[in-house]
This record gives structure tokens, C-alpha cells and sequence, in this order.
């Protein structure tokens, strides 16, 4: 599992190609759990761009808090 340093962004992409949700098997997926309602007050995403060319940013911080979320079950 990639190391997430707390002061750097990640993009949609860059969470696909480190396998940095090992659970997602697609881009889609990794967008979709950005776009989630629930799940966006914790990513907390910054959105760039609209329609096709809307671009996803999370703080390493806040996915570290997702990601140890998840892996306690404590996501609902």
C-alpha cells in the first residue's frame, strides 16, 4: 500500500493507478466514492472543472481518516 503523506492533494486518478483503495477495480468507482454524499463529507473533494472535464483533489489527510474509517467498519 502506497504511503499517504497529509499535505499533498490526490487526484481521482492518482488513487486508481496507487491502488491507494485496494477494494476499487475502476476509475468510475474511485469517482464515484468522491461524488458519494456521505463519503464527500469526510473525502471533503475539491472540484475542478464541469461536465467531462471535472477534475476530483482529496487532501492526503482526509483519506487517511477515510481509509481508517473503512477499515474499522465505521463507514454506514
Amino acid at each position: 500500500m502506497t504511503k499517504i503523506r497529509h499535505d499533498d492533494w490526490y487526484s481521482a486518478n492518482r488513487i486508481y493507478k496507487e491502488k491507494i483503495f485496494s477494494w476499487i477495480t475502476t476509475y468510475q468507482s474511485v469517482v464515484n466514492y468522491m461524488k458519494h454524499p456521505r463519503y464527500s463529507l469526510i473525502l471533503k473533494p475539491k472540484v475542478l472543472g464541469k461536465g467531462n472535464g471535472t477534475r476530483y483533489r482529496v487532501k492526503g489527510e482526509n483519506l487517511r481518516v477515510f481509509l481508517d474509517k473503512f477499515n474499522r467498519s465505521e463507514l454506514r
